[in-house]
């Protein structure tokens, strides 16, 4: 079999499936076999492929056919300027969330950095937005903590943190939400489960997630709800929250700002599709 062979196959092998990129699914796993970049692919068709190199490449079509998330098959997920190493256990990093790391980076930048400033990543996963923000500040005493509840989601976390060379940036903690801290938190940032049991339940493309990353409550607001309650007793006196949500959460989670963290001004911004995507909020 040779390369063009193998990803006419998998192509027609995955648009069978309900896989939204077939094209790009089967030119990331033939590549990934085959240690070959997309352009190396390309100008080399007639490139062979070994009896074990064929036998890999259909085990992997299968699982990604079954729903199994295209970074747990490669092993790793671009997010922002890291590549991160993703698998079983953690949620996928969105495209989406670049946008909640980006703002706090921007934040961070703009409040005096001769104070002491300290972010906590609540629900981190494989801390996509904790090793982001630190390796933007890595000149800087920024001191950046990672939490999450579950510890095969930190095992991920610990992975990243050592190959970045961020382990001396970001801590990591086992733990629910920020019932733990007991310092102020210049800025909390959270990637939290937003959605309601009916919209996994049996979704090809989240099947293979962790649920516990995915759903909170009835309403898809129980966890984000808790933290917003506990958020008033740790956050500095200039403390800003970002969240990523549902796009139809908007008004619900920007009117829960008052409520628990008086004094807050809540804003909503958009994605890249503008769509409603995640709530600040900052002091007036």
């Amino acid at each position: 079999m040779t390369v063009r062979i193998a990803l006419l196959n998998a192509h027609i092998a995955l648009s069978a499936s309900p896989s939204s990129s077939p094209r790009l699914d089967a030119e990331l796993l033939v590549g990934h076999v085959l240690s070959l970049s997309r352009t190396q692919l390309l100008t080399q068709p007639h490139l062979p492929l070994s009896a074990a190199a064929s036998q890999e490449l259909e085990n992997l079509i299968m699982q990604r056919a079954s729903g199994t998330p295209i970074a747990y098959l490669l092993g790793r997920k671009g997010f922002m300027n890291l590549m991160l190493e993703v698998g079983p256990g953690t949620l996928v990093p969105r495209p989406e969330t670049e946008l909640v790391a980006e703002w706090a980076i921007e934040r961070l930048r703009s409040i005096n950095r001769g104070q002491s400033q300290l972010v906590i990543d609540v629900g981190t996963g494989a801390g996509a937005i904790a090793l982001s923000i630190a390796d933007a500040f890595r000149d800087s005493a920024l001191q950046v903590v990672g939490c999450d509840i579950s510890p095969g989601a930190l095992q991920w976390a610990v992975r990243n943190r050592q190959q970045l060379g961020l382990s001396s940036r970001v801590d990591l903690v086992l733990g629910d939400l920020v019932q733990w801290l007991g310092s102020p938190a210049t800025l909390i940032v959270a990637n939290l489960p937003y959605l309601r049991p009916d919209q996994v339940r049996g979704s090809w493309e989240t099947g293979n997630e962790p649920e516990i990353a995915l759903v909170s409550g009835d309403d898809g607001l129980e966890v984000i709800r808790r933290l917003l309650a506990d958020c008033g007793r740790v956050l500095a006196a200039d403390g800003a929250i970002a969240l990523e949500i549902d796009a139809s959460q908007a008004s619900r989670v920007s009117g829960m700002v008052p409520r628990f963290l008086p004094g807050f001004q809540p804003s909503v911004l958009p994605d890249l599709a503008g769509h409603d995507r995640f709530v600040v909020a900052v002091r007036r």
